[in-house]
């Protein structure tokens, strides 16, 4: 596709209507270009650019590093061996299992997006799981939890949320390395493996194994929607 303005034109430096990458890198960091760009050009369409189209991958940057520093919050001293997060598929809530069923949809769907050279399909892949799966839904229902008195269950949280976190850093490396290599090691996720660049890509696990079925999904699907429409 052809690279245009707001207004439609083509952007040229004739014409002065072109965008200086390093200025968007000093305003918004070179993971914000990186992610805003992918996520914003399908293939084979054109693709229509400005200053404030960048903000899609600094806020989405945004969004993921407060999440971090919520974890770290309710983890605080706990040692986090991103590779060996044990999760007791006996122990699992609805919630629990829907944002593992959702971790593994993303991890197939990143795959074969990048197998297939459809970028912005991986990017989206990733924005709606990390955006609005993680952060949206399981990050708040998480709160209950944590403000709860069952250590137990707050355990257990605990270990989903660094698992599902850890993944989608993996998966999220190639697009913005910098972020992800910065949290890598601000999580204590290089115990076993000093840098994301060498860490394995995540690969979608038997859901079977982990007692996650399609009613379960279906049913915090349902309870969402439901949420959805009460705030309308």
């Amino acid at each position: 596709g052809t690279v245009r303005d707001d207004t439609g034109l083509k952007m040229s430096k004739s014409l002065g209507n072109s965008i200086d990458p390093l200025d968007i890198i000093s305003q918004y960091s070179a993971d914000a270009l990186r992610f805003s760009l992918i996520m914003l050009t399908a293939t084979g369409q054109d693709v229509y650019v400005s200053t404030e189209k960048f903000e899609i991958g600094r806020n989405f940057g945004t969004k993921i590093w407060n999440a971090a520093r919520f974890m770290q919050m309710h983890t605080k001293d706990r040692a986090v061996d991103a590779e060996n997060v044990k999760v007791d598929p006996a122990r699992l809530s609805a919630d629990d299992k829907h944002i593992l069923a959702r971790l593994q949809e993303c991890a197939a769907a990143c795959t074969e997006n990048l197998e297939k050279f459809r970028f912005n399909d991986y990017a989206k892949a990733l924005y709606e799981f990390l955006w609005h799966q993680f952060c949206d839904w399981y990050v708040e229902y998480s709160k209950q939890v944590f403000y709860g008195n069952d250590e137990g269950r707050k355990e257990d949280v605990l270990n989903v949320m660094h698992h599902a976190f850890s993944s989608a850093l993996r998966l999220l490396h190639p697009l913005m390395p910098f972020l992800t290599e910065e949290l890598w090691h601000g999580m204590g996720y290089n115990k076993s493996c000093e840098t994301i660049m060498r860490a394995p890509w995540p690969q979608a696990a038997d859901a079977k194994s982990l007692g996650i079925d399609r009613a379960v999904v279906d049913y915090v699907d349902a309870r969402h929607e439901l949420v959805r429409i009460a705030r309308t």
